[in-house]
């Protein structure tokens, strides 16, 4: 038995790349075959800790997508009022609607555009409920919330 458990040994991963911004990065390949990064752990920024799916190369993050991401960041209180009205409409769906300022923001997708019918979205969690809520924008409009549990 001690081949089979030597065989199914988990191995300690290292990490793939070390963002200056983003930290430590694991990159995984979609169903398309195009490549994405994700953080291991949440990153601190102005705004808090986060966490990051981007898209990339095999070298890293697209510097493109990073460069959209910071303007995004500069400007979160406008990109906050702009995804409140789906947010809101969502919350109620689910019988939430009294707990929006309960929200954390908790991280963001930033797809390569063209790749997918999402620009780029931002989640945001209500922990007491155990719902992640990420509204996706396109073309600069949030377009629809997924929720889950």
């Amino acid at each position: 038995m001690n081949w089979l458990s030597h065989l199914f040994k988990s191995k300690p991963r290292e990490p793939e790349l070390v963002h200056p911004i983003f930290g430590i990065m694991a990159s995984y390949k979609s169903h398309d075959g195009s490549i994405y990064w994700q953080t291991y752990e949440d990153f601190d920024t102005p705004i808090g800790p986060l966490n990051m799916t981007i898209d990339g190369t095999a070298e890293g993050p697209s510097e493109e997508l990073v460069t959209s991401w910071q303007a995004i960041l500069a400007d979160i209180n406008g990109w906050k009022a702009k995804a409140e009205p789906k947010l809101r409409e969502t919350l109620q769906g689910f019988g939430h609607e009294k707990k929006f300022n309960e929200l954390k923001l908790t991280g963001f997708g930033m797809n390569t555009v063209g790749r997918e019918p999402v620009d780029w979205d931002m989640s945001f969690e209500l922990e007491s409920e155990g719902f992640l809520y990420t509204v996706c924008f396109k073309d600069g409009e949030a377009t629809l919330v997924h929720a889950d549990s």
